[in-house]
């Protein structure tokens, strides 16, 4: 019987290099498409009349429709992501499921140019331009080794997004929800203005959490990795970028549970920010199992709960 991705090499397979990989990736590719792309959208958005803010988006595509065909495309992967991320917040969804879905949605226009342009005069020079950078980085790995990589960029590319578009949110509420806005032009979304709407959003991010059925989803994923069931390869891949997927939201969870704790400590803004930063590199799947456990033990609400009895003493 063929065993893929057996269990006793494992760690073999996912060193401590390729984590700290991974979590650079994740923040980097956050830091850089967030500055020059969703933030400065955001808050077109959330400033502008609905005139003027499709007014801009048509000048912004046709000025990188000339300059850069690449940025373009992930321009409007990113515009794809915003727009399905509000759609969704009419209907009242959970945070957890908007960011998912129009994380979803981007990721799925970033492969379907790939897969439809990757032949075309653009791609191929892209690509030779990443080559010096594979022999750099990632000449070490293994063909096979190499491949399974390759084989996760979908969820990376989900899990990029939804970090992205989280921390972008986080960071818009937080200064945008302490201010009057008596200057901001009101831009209706479900009846909320604004204001309003971005101190709801300071909440839920505060209180973000995986729906129920995301912990079968997990399980599920970590059978379809690690278990031998004599499926095919592409099950186990599958499972895989689920996984991937999980652990980046579990985390998102994990980290309100970690706010909640600082936040009984009263501990000084750079001491918090500095465990913030150990926290997002070194510490990922320590607090994405923090995420997962807080279905069972409902952390948060334990914290919550200290928190008033204290204040009763």
């Amino acid at each position: 019987m063929k065993k893929g991705w057996q269990n006793a090499k494992l760690l073999e397979r996912i060193p401590f290099k390729k984590v700290i990989l991974f979590n650079l990736f994740i923040a980097i590719s956050t830091i850089f498409f967030g500055i020059i792309g969703l933030i400065p959208v955001l808050l077109l958005r959330f400033r502008a009349s609905k005139k003027h803010y499709w007014l801009s988006l048509v000048i912004l595509l046709a000025g990188f429709a000339i300059l850069s065909p690449i940025v373009l495309i992930i321009l409007i992967a990113i515009l794809l992501a915003i727009e399905t991320f509000f759609l969704l917040e009419g209907f009242k969804f959970s945070l957890f499921f908007n960011l998912l879905m129009s994380s979803l949605v981007a990721t799925g226009f970033l492969c379907a140019s790939f897969f439809t342009l990757q032949d075309s005069t653009l791609f191929v020079q892209l690509l030779t331009q990443l080559e010096p950078l594979k022999q750099k980085f990632l000449s070490e790995l293994s063909p096979k080794t190499f491949t399974q990589l390759l084989a996760q960029v979908p969820s990376l590319l989900v899990v990029s997004f939804s970090f992205l578009f989280f921390f972008s949110l986080r960071w818009i509420s937080f200064c945008k929800s302490n201010n009057t806005l008596a200057d901001i032009k009101q831009f209706q979304l479900s009846g909320f203005s604004t204001n309003s709407y971005l101190v709801q959003l300071k909440k839920r991010s505060f209180n973000f959490s995986v729906s129920s059925w995301g912990v079968w989803v997990f399980i599920l994923a970590l059978l379809l990795s690690f278990v031998d069931l004599s499926l095919p390869p592409a099950f186990k891949t599958f499972g895989i970028n689920v996984l991937n997927i999980c652990f980046a939201f579990y985390f998102l969870q994990g980290l309100g549970i970690i706010t909640d704790v600082l936040s009984l400590l009263k501990l000084k803004k750079t001491t918090k920010r500095l465990i913030y930063l150990i926290s997002f590199i070194y510490l990922f799947s320590f607090i994405s199992v923090l995420g997962f456990l807080d279905y069972w033990f409902s952390f948060r609400t334990k914290i919550k709960l200290y928190k008033i009895l204290n204040k009763k003493k």
